[in-house]
């Protein structure tokens, strides 16, 4: 990916007190976005997005467990 990233984790709400985690930028070199998170049972939400509406693109998901 070659596009400026930005990601939302958010637990099952709409509110933005339900976020978890928000990450731009952390990969280095680069404009990328990553995150580890410890999570409690339930359903959770996850927003990728660009930081700017030029930016967007293809991108890849990793989840493990």
């Amino acid at each position: 990916e070659d596009w400026d990233t930005v990601l939302y984790l958010r637990s099952a709400g709409s509110d933005r007190a339900a976020q978890v985690a928000c990450d731009d930028d952390s990969c280095d070199p680069g404009l990328q976005s990553t995150f580890t998170a410890s999570l409690a049972p339930g359903i959770y939400f996850l927003w990728v997005d660009g930081y700017s509406e030029s930016a967007c693109g293809g991108y890849t998901v990793n989840v493990s467990r």
